[in-house]
């Protein structure tokens, strides 16, 4: 056979081979939202939309910072916490993560203290901060994330991880994104995304020039992949540690006991959160049980907690188990942390999500080399991601 004639046949079966993977992975374009049916009442009244937990953070420094910026549930009152004050002992987890070796994440199949897990999840827990390098290209933003996964994996908010499709936004290495350790946070490990949902950029993309987004919480998950220290001469631990999850959300009833942990920054100035910022913890409880569709156990109510915060966003809600159960994502408004109503995604639902538009799970999605599909989901779909986001911020 002539030579070309087999680069030719080489050549297809490569494409062939990247188209195979591209529908594995799920790295699939943007497209329109398919139409949905009405939400149905089944395990708990119908959804409403409510702002998600989100802190805006000014970080020019020559930026006059405000003492309580603009978030995204409620407003702020001076009684509850100053802006320049950490949080009380008594509520804030003091264990710093290091990068060197992680202590093992206990499953049990018996509810386990509180105390253990608090402190098996702040190790677990991350802060994201994305700071902006071009002057006034993106509000910044912070926000919380939990590492699932012992090969440093982290899940959060698909409205905190945008952040990372903007990188070159308007100029390259206009924004930067890193993640956070320790309380007080500290800057340790730079990321990448492994995978965002299309779809919710499909139906969201337009809030993010919304100074008061609203959302359900639907499909607002995203995973990113730990790629290396923020300081280049460390090196990466060679295990994470992590909190495991579990899918099985059909099991959590009104009456459950969770610990919701987090980076709630909504009382902090700008400067504060940069340089003092803690991790919150608090024991709250599953008030009710919402479903996106019908049968499903999609979203839970855990109250009004100090959590309930700007910043809290991807942080954890974890079972007396020791396994994570929802991540989390929207808050009613309120004037005061104890009276608004915060909300999480469940395990379950993200992997019902996964599994109708990018056909895998979160299992499946965790299997294989994640250095390769990070690489085809930001060498395939977030370009396309990327350019629907800066269609809307080019209108500003």
């Amino acid at each position: 056979m002539p030579i070309f004639g087999l680069i030719q046949i080489i050549a297809s079966r490569v494409i062939i081979g990247l188209i195979a993977l591209f529908t594995a992975f799920g790295l699939g374009t943007v497209s329109n939202p398919p139409a949905r049916s009405a939400l149905e009442e089944t395990t708990a009244p119908i959804i409403q939309e409510v702002a998600p937990v989100m802190e805006e953070v000014p970080i020019l420094p020559d930026t006059v910072i405000p003492e309580t910026p603009k978030m995204g549930g409620g407003t702020v009152i001076e009684t509850e916490q100053k802006a320049d004050t950490p949080p009380s002992p008594a509520i804030q987890e003091e264990t710093t993560v290091t990068s060197t070796s992680p202590a093992p994440t206990a499953v049990s199949e018996i509810p386990l203290s509180f105390s253990y897990i608090n402190t098996e999840t702040a190790k677990a827990l991350v802060n994201i901060l994305c700071m902006q390098r071009a002057a006034g290209a993106v509000t910044p933003i912070t926000g919380s994330g939990v590492v699932i996964d012992s090969r440093g994996i982290v899940i959060t908010n698909a409205h905190v991880a945008q952040y990372f499709l903007l990188k070159d936004y308007p100029v390259k290495d206009g924004l930067e994104c890193i993640l956070r350790t320790g309380s007080p946070a500290r800057a340790i490990y730079t990321a990448e995304l492994l995978y965002l949902p299309p779809i919710w950029i499909s139906l969201h993309a337009h809030d993010i020039v919304n100074t008061e987004p609203k959302g359900t919480g639907e499909h607002d998950y995203a995973f990113l992949r730990i790629t290396g220290r923020t300081d280049p001469s460390a090196s990466l631990p060679g295990t994470f540690p992590f909190v495991p999850f579990d899918i099985n959300d059909i099991e959590l009833e009104v009456g459950d006991d969770v610990l919701a942990a987090a980076y709630p920054a909504g009382f902090l100035s700008g400067i504060t959160i940069q340089k003092d910022l803690y991790t919150v913890s608090s024991i709250a409880t599953i008030a009710e049980r919402f479903t996106f569709v019908e049968n499903t156990v999609d979203l839970i109510s855990i109250g009004g907690t100090v959590v309930s915060q700007g910043g809290s966003s991807g942080g954890a809600a974890v079972s007396d188990k020791n396994m994570l159960v929802g991540i989390i994502v929207t808050s009613t408004k309120a004037d005061t942390t104890a009276e608004r109503d915060l909300r999480a995604i469940t395990l379950g639902h993200i992997n019902r999500s996964l599994s109708q538009y990018a056909n895998t799970t979160i299992d499946g999605l965790l299997f294989g080399d994640l250095t390769l599909k990070a690489k085809l989901f930001n060498l395939s779909t977030a370009s396309a991601l990327t350019k629907h986001l800066e269609e809307y911020l080019d209108r500003r």
